[in-house]
């Protein structure tokens, strides 16, 4: 894992610029996911409004299915490129976006776990108005994301390796990933300080703005909203500027061991049957 995240810290310092677009991309389709979400549950004109509830309901489902999931494989594309040593250029990589099914294929991998960030964001929301009512149901989505992401964790790499179908990609990456749970765990968990500081930036800036530390807590625990101070809050994403592209480096350097750590299983496990069929045969065919 030491190896892995020291190759993708030289990949992003060596073409950080490159990776910055899409980082970028990725970044404010969250930012103002999260902001539309805050103004639907507490603003009560917007509310009211049913052609504005639409609109952001529809701008909420463009960022969560299509513009996220595809600067996420923008930045997997990116790594590709750097890997084959090629240049980067942003003709080859939205090139690959207009070929036939591409963005179709993309959705469809990124459909359930896109799904799942939707029901997080609606209990989340509603936990601020009723704690009590949705806080097992957010608990549950949360554990499904996991999983979900477990079984998917090589998904869109795995399209994108052997431009495969979406299906292809999704069953692959769920027999591929199936008892590597210690692979993945160990790779989350050594992100740990790095969401841990975030969330510290994110808590410092709450404590600089709110009046009060009672403000603080209703904030941290979704029970009030500001949104001044939570536009504020969200320059936490900052860290995300580096952080997020270090992220699916790593990933995608993590992707790639296990990816050749299965192509030498089954070779040795075929070789293995092969070897046993040829002895079969002289065994009892002389």
């Amino acid at each position: 894992m030491n190896k892995i995240r020291a190759a993708a810290k030289r990949a992003v310092s060596q073409n950080y610029l490159k990776m910055l677009l899409y980082t970028l991309a990725f970044i404010v389709s969250n930012g103002i996911n999260y902001y539309i979400w805050a103004i639907l549950f507490y603003n009560p004109y917007i509310i009211e409004n049913d052609f504005v509830i639409i609109l952001l309901l529809a701008i909420i489902l463009l960022l969560q299915f299509f513009i996220s999931p595809i600067s996420i494989y923008a930045l997997f594309k990116v790594c590709f490129v750097i890997k084959s040593g090629k240049k980067i250029s942003n003709k080859e990589l939205f090139g690959s976006l207009k070929e036939k099914g591409s963005i179709r294929k993309i959705v469809l991998i990124n459909f359930i776990p896109s799904l799942l960030n939707l029901f997080c964001m609606i209990f989340k929301y509603s936990n601020m108005l009723f704690f009590s009512r949705n806080t097992i149901a957010l608990f549950i989505t949360v554990i499904c994301q996991v999983v979900i992401y477990y079984k998917l964790f090589i998904s869109n790499y795995y399209f994108i390796y052997s431009n495969c179908t979406a299906k292809d990609a999704i069953v692959t990456s769920c027999r591929i990933m199936k008892n590597r749970k210690k692979t993945f765990f160990i790779f989350l968990l050594s992100f740990f300080g790095w969401v841990m500081l975030s969330l510290l930036i994110k808590l410092i800036l709450y404590i600089l703005t709110c009046k009060d530390f009672f403000s603080v807590y209703r904030m941290i625990t979704f029970k009030a909203y500001d949104p001044f101070i939570d536009l504020l809050g969200c320059c936490f994403y900052g860290v995300g500027l580096y952080l997020f592209p270090y992220f699916i480096t790593s990933k995608f350097f993590l992707c790639d061991e296990i990816l050749e750590d299965s192509k030498k299983y089954f070779l040795l496990k075929n070789n293995y049957y092969a070897n046993c069929k040829v002895q079969f045969t002289r065994d009892y065919t002389g």
